[in-house]
């Protein structure tokens, strides 16, 4: 099982800006910009939206509670992320990446999605 962890969009950061301003994360809305233009991506993974506050126990469930970063592709132990394999991160017996680059051309490469131009 693959599973794809967002931030929620409209949170607040009391250690960065005014109290009154809300945020969304841009890698966040990247990853969701390419899940709207293929929708189908949705059904070969779970999805899961998390709160902006530390900790944040779905993603410290999987990875342990120094890999709590987002947007995060996670395979279960038994996945291998081929065929980019070598550009993810191992831990808490699991591949994951945090970046947004690897995160779209693993979809591109596994689920023949288009790449992001250049």
């Amino acid at each position: 099982m693959i599973q794809l962890f967002l931030l929620r969009p409209g949170y607040r950061d009391e250690n960065f800006g005014p109290a009154w301003q809300t945020w969304y994360c841009p890698d966040c809305a990247w990853i969701e910009g390419i899940l709207h233009y293929y929708p189908s991506l949705r059904g070969r993974m779970d999805v899961i939206y998390v709160d902006f506050p530390r900790p944040r126990p779905a993603l410290e469930a999987v990875l342990g509670p120094q890999h709590q970063a987002c947007p995060a592709l996670v395979f279960s132990p038994e996945e291998d992320p081929w065929p980019l394999t070598g550009q993810f991160t191992y831990a808490a017996g699991r591949h994951f990446t945090n970046d947004k680059m690897v995160i779209a051309r693993f979809f591109a490469e596994k689920w023949g999605i288009s790449l992001p131009h250049p």
